[in-house]
């Protein structure tokens, strides 16, 4: 006898719970690092993958799922990734490494707070944290902010690189 048809059927039947299960543990321990790691590690490109797959899978679910409890577990989580997706071009904006301290204290100044409330020591530098400060309110200007930094940036690179290749030639003048 033939099972692989049969297989196929209960493989079909059970990868949406599964699917469902995964992005559950995912978000449930993602969510919580992204939140309480010191933010200057968070991973931006990484993070915003993870989410708008999610995301994507999610609303999928919500629509495949027939049982009850599951498709509004689907939905709950659907609901939690949403509410977390204004946050990833902040994350981008806030991770760019050409943002220096004359940067920060312009983000601070547009929050209304010191540049030490916002940017304390790297341990209590967090999303959670920022999330105090209503960045969101303000991501236009902070992404405008991130932008220049990101240009200073690579002008600093490319200076720094035409200083090096400058250095070691020496010209001779004759009289």
């Amino acid at each position: 006898t033939n099972h692989a048809p049969i297989l196929k059927k209960i493989k079909a039947t059970f990868e949406p719970y599964e699917q469902l299960w995964t992005i559950a543990n995912g978000v449930n321990s993602k969510f919580e690092l992204w939140l309480c790691k010191p933010f200057e590690s968070l991973k931006p490109d990484e993070i915003e993958m993870d989410v708008n797959s999610w995301a994507k899978t999610l609303n999928s679910l919500t629509r495949k799922l027939k049982d009850q409890e599951p498709q509004q577990i689907a939905s709950r989580f659907l609901e939690q990734v949403r509410i977390f997706q204004p946050y990833l071009p902040l994350i981008h904006a806030l991770r760019h490494p050409g943002l220096v301290g004359k940067h920060w204290k312009e983000i601070a100044e547009l929050v209304g707070e010191t540049e030490k409330k916002l940017k304390p020591s790297a341990e209590q530098f967090t999303l959670k944290h920022l999330q105090r400060f209503d960045l969101l309110s303000h991501l236009n200007s902070i992404e405008e902010i991130s932008d220049r930094a990101e240009k200073q940036h690579k002008l600093d690179k490319l200076l720094a690189a035409m200083k090096a290749e400058w250095e070691n030639i020496q010209y001779q003048l004759e009289p």
